[in-house]
């Protein structure tokens, strides 16, 4: 996905004057994620890893469940490029960047057992992804690029798959779901792990 980010950015910077605002919002917000992933993925501990762990999450392989991510990622924030008169679309992965920013800070504070307050993502979650979130919303809305039913369009672009996409990895590992979002809400809200 990294390459592809690269390539994204490449392209955003040959292209920018001729892009819509939604274009601009999904490129920067895809190569935001790119970078992101590779903090949340690839760093000691993981994100994901650290998930699975503190909720009881059985996934003994996560190449898939990652590989369902990384396909989640390409529609939301790359399939947009390609229909920039769809601003919906292209504003969904705001809904995102504010996701990110909870989760991050959230696991950080209720996952974490390290003495540290982080979590894998949380620095590009907050650095990156905030900051372009905000603009991303100031945007949208000081250039009046969408109406009501817009935005439901862009959070349900978010959310169904998202949640289609949850629901299949936790069928995948034998758990049922109603088990997991119980997991999910005790780890998030109950006594704090350490």
């Amino acid at each position: 996905m990294m390459l592809l980010g690269v390539g994204v950015a490449v392209w955003t910077l040959c292209c920018w004057s001729k892009m819509a605002p939604t274009q601009h919002i999904a490129a920067l917000f895809f190569i935001a994620i790119s970078l992101h992933c590779v903090e949340e993925m690839k760093l000691p501990g993981g994100f994901v890893d650290m998930v699975v762990k503190f909720i009881g999450f059985p996934v003994v392989d996560m190449r898939l469940p990652k590989l369902l991510l990384t396909l989640f990622v390409v529609y939301l924030a790359f399939v947009p490029l390609f229909f920039p008169h769809m601003a919906w679309m292209g504003a969904a992965p705001l809904y995102l960047g504010v996701v990110e920013v909870v989760a991050h800070l959230l696991a950080a504070a209720r996952m974490n057992s390290r003495k540290v307050f982080y979590s894998p993502g949380m620095v590009t979650a907050l650095v990156i992804m905030l900051p372009l979130t905000v603009w991303g919303f100031y945007t949208v809305i000081s250039q009046h690029l969408l109406s009501g039913l817009d935005w439901l369009w862009a959070f349900l672009y978010l959310f169904i798959p998202l949640i289609i996409t949850q629901r299949f990895v936790v069928k995948m590992s034998g758990m049922p779901y109603r088990e997991f979002v119980g997991n999910a809400v005790k780890t998030l809200f109950g006594k704090k792990n350490v």
